[in-house]
C-alpha cells in the first residue's frame, strides 16, 4: 500500500466515517430520519473494520523496518552485526 492511500484511508477511518455517523444520527433524531440506529451502527462496524486493516498495515510496515534497519560492519569479508546498547539496554 502506498502512503498517500495509507494516509487517505486513515483521514477516512478517523475524521470522515466518524463525522458522518454522528452527523447522521443527530439528523436522524432531528428530522426523523430513517434507520438512523442501524446506519449509523453499519458505518461504525465499517470505520472499525477499516481502522483494523490500517492497524495491521502499520504493524506490518514498522516490522520491515526493522527487520531491514540491522547494521553490519564488514571486517576480513565476514559481516558482525553491530550492537547498539543505548537500544539494546546494555549487555
Amino acid at each position: 500500500m502506498s502512503n498517500k492511500l495509507y494516509d487517505i484511508l486513515k483521514w477516512i477511518a478517523q475524521y470522515l466515517l466518524p463525522g458522518l455517523g454522528t452527523l447522521y444520527f443527530a439528523l436522524a433524531k432531528i428530522w426523523g430520519l430513517p434507520y438512523g440506529v442501524e446506519i449509523v451502527g453499519t458505518i461504525s462496524a465499517f470505520d472499525a473494520f477499516l481502522g483494523g486493516l490500517l492497524g495491521i498495515s502499520s504493524a506490518n510496515y514498522y516490522g520491515k523496518q526493522e527487520q531491514t534497519n540491522v547494521n553490519y560492519d564488514s571486517v576480513d569479508d565476514r559481516e558482525y552485526e553491530v550492537i547498539d546498547e543505548s537500544k539494546e539496554g546494555g549487555l
